[in-house]
């Protein structure tokens, strides 16, 4: 299996953070408008 690393950047409440969560966690909460403090690491 091949491995590929990605790396979001943009402004805030861009939804960087919501992109991952969708892609991995299969969730979204288009209400939330806490900013992320540091990295995600999603695997």
């Amino acid at each position: 299996m091949e491995k590929a690393k990605f790396a979001f950047l943009g402004g805030q409440n861009a939804g960087k953070t919501s992109i991952l969560r969708r892609y991995f966690q299969g969730t979204f909460y288009g209400d939330c408008r806490m900013p992320t403090i540091g990295a995600d690491v999603y695997s």
